[in-house]
């Protein structure tokens, strides 16, 4: 609306698109971490239309970024505005993919197929030799000047840091919307597997524990009295990083301890006071009784939304 020109040219939007597409070709050649696949995954579309609003408005951003840069820096005349921004949308959304592929932060830790990955630097570096080229010339593309593609790092360097951030603080406060074992399909009827029984026997614990830090030791001691049964060592702490996964909790396994996060109170509220509760609402009333008269207290803001559920019309 505040350009005098169109920003690309439908022909460069065409070939934008096309080189895109070229470089996620390749994707069918990578794979998920291991650590996604360990267990079912539930499909939640609320989950991908929230990872789209969060996500989308920081590509938006960076795009008005470039605008401000070429317009009121560069000065930049209509074929330098629009070979810039050409090559700003091709290589941001060609290397945002490795972000988003995975849950894993900083996104190296998970190494991505070697074909997606040359397959997107390939294309990233024949978007910014292309205005050198004859090529270049039929798309109605200029040379940039050296100065452009400084801007352009950083630009792009800023764009998946926080993209990164971002990507870090979704997967924190939602991650859990995705596991089966903590919001399991409610064809499920009224029983839970064993897995999915200590899970929830595990969160009733640590979200009832007074301290928003306990230990772990002091944590299979209350699951042992609350369960009535002894425990696999194993299991527990495959499940301590199960749900230390999904964000509702971190570890220090240094101090071996584990800390409530922000998003373990809208879990329970959303999901283990809502669908599971009729399977669990035992398990968290003798959890309550047994760590009452053990510590003689409980935290309070469970304790409430615990009463809340037990006695809905005290």
């Amino acid at each position: 609306m505040f350009l005098p020109f169109l920003p690309m040219l439908p022909i460069q939007i065409l070939l934008n698109n096309l080189l895109y597409d070229f470089s996620q070709s390749t994707i069918p050649t990578d794979e998920v971490d291991q650590e996604y696949i360990e267990k079912p995954k539930r499909w939640d579309i609320h989950f991908i239309r929230r990872f789209m609003m969060f996500l989308g408005p920081v590509s938006s951003l960076f795009d008005f970024l470039t605008f401000f840069i070429m317009l009121f820096i560069f000065n930049a005349s209509e074929p330098l505005f629009q070979t810039a921004w050409f090559i700003e949308s091709l290589s941001s959304q060609t290397l945002v993919i490795f972000v988003i592929r995975t849950k894993k932060s900083p996104f190296w830790r998970s190494r991505p197929s070697k074909l997606l990955l040359l397959g997107s630097m390939a294309i990233i570096a024949f978007a910014l030799i292309l205005p050198y080229t004859p090529l270049g010339t039929i798309f109605q593309f200029m040379k940039p000047p050296a100065t452009f593609f400084i801007a352009l790092a950083a630009i792009l360097g800023a764009y998946i840091v926080l993209a990164e951030i971002v990507k870090s603080w979704f997967y924190k406060r939602y991650s859990y919307r995705l596991e089966q074992t903590l919001i399991p399909p409610r064809k499920i009827g009224i029983y839970l597997s064993k897995t999915a029984k200590l899970v929830q026997n595990m969160v009733a614990v640590i979200c009832l524990r007074f301290e928003s830090e306990i230990s772990i030791d002091s944590l299979v001691e209350d699951l042992k009295e609350c369960l009535g049964y002894a425990l696999d060592a194993e299991q527990i702490f495959h499940n301590l990083n199960y749900i230390r996964r999904s964000g509702l909790i971190s570890i220090n396994w240094h101090e071996r301890t584990v800390k409530r996060e922000k998003a373990m109170k809208d879990y329970v509220t959303r999901h283990v006071m809502g669908e599971l509760w009729p399977k669990i609402a035992g398990d968290w009333q003798r959890a309550s009784e047994i760590l009452e008269a053990k510590y003689g207290r409980l935290n309070s803001e469970y304790l409430e939304l615990l009463n809340r559920q037990l006695y809905p019309t005290a």
